[in-house]
């Protein structure tokens, strides 16, 4: 329980710590979707056949703007992670499993 003024804040630590990890797991799936992303660019230029060369450049970027989408989605979830229970927003606290940090 937290005092502000003269509102009382009071969040159940379990609670919080079910957030957090449910932002985890979805920065985690953004994650894990950029390398199957990649194997689907591919597919697409294998299928196109002999027209690949005309799809080229438009399958690259479609892989490269997906993969900077999942990027920027994996990298906010962990910020959101990070500052889960915080009465402030410290934006260079990443909480991606500890595994990720960022420098603004």
């Amino acid at each position: 329980m937290v005092a502000v003024g003269e509102d009382v804040l009071h969040a159940e630590h379990d609670v919080l710590a079910r957030v957090d990890d449910q932002f985890d797991d979805l920065a985690a799936a953004f994650r894990g979707t950029r390398t199957p992303l990649r194997g689907h660019v591919e597919a697409i230029r294998d299928g196109a056949g002999e027209l690949a060369g005309a799809l080229d450049a438009g399958a690259t970027a479609f892989g490269l703007s997906w993969d900077a989408v999942l990027g920027v989605l994996e990298q906010t979830a962990g910020l959101v992670a990070g500052n889960v229970g915080r009465l402030s927003v410290d934006l260079e606290a990443v909480d991606v499993d500890a595994s990720t940090s960022i420098t603004l």
